[in-house]
């Protein structure tokens, strides 16, 4: 864990450090050198980042290796797994579909979802809120299947339509359960 926060910390370091950049002409070695810097001092082995200026990628490079003890590199186009960073950003749409009275916290996720369910009748009480909180009484995740990533149009659908064995691990609003499937879900 501590490493992850190390690492983090490096990335939002690199942000502040590139994000005044105007001029284009150096960023590659600037940022190359800046990350192998901090690569080898942290021992981190390896990542991937874009610089993004005025909506236009300013640079893109990949370093180091995508597996400990292997020896493929990582590329620019190898995808990571987000895991629960990607959390903050579901919240996030969530809440500005609410801003917007687009849904509504309270309702039933079965209001917006329809397809969803699972093998349990109480499914239908659960509600977006409950989602969030991790409250719905799902359970977590037990293989995401990393290994054979889908990422097409409807792997999201059929990902949430594949819960429909699952069982529920309490009354939805009754007991905090940390649960990524309920994320899936939102």
């Amino acid at each position: 864990m501590k490493i992850r926060i190390i690492q983090w910390a490096i990335i939002l370091i690199f942000i502040v450090k590139f994000i005044s950049i105007s001029n284009a002409e150096n960023i590659d070695r600037e940022v190359e050198n800046y990350l192998s810097t901090q690569m080898q001092g942290q021992g981190i082995p390896g990542l991937a980042v874009a610089v993004v200026h005025d909506g236009n990628v300013a640079y893109m490079g990949a370093f180091g290796v995508k597996e400990i003890g292997k020896d493929e590199q990582l590329t620019v186009n190898h995808n990571f797994n987000l895991a629960s960073i990607s959390k903050t950003f579901v919240a996030t749409a969530i809440m500005q579909l609410v801003e917007k009275g687009k849904i509504d916290l309270n309702e039933p996720i079965i209001k917006y979802l329809p397809y969803f369910q699972v093998d349990d009748d109480r499914f239908s009480n659960i509600t977006i809120k409950q989602l969030l909180n991790h409250t719905s009484g799902m359970p977590d995740v037990v293989d995401y299947g990393y290994e054979n990533p889908e990422t097409d149009v409807g792997s999201a659908e059929r990902w949430v339509r594949k819960m429909a064995s699952e069982k529920l691990v309490s009354n939805p609003g009754d007991t905090f359960h940390y649960s990524d499937m309920a994320f899936d879900v939102l």
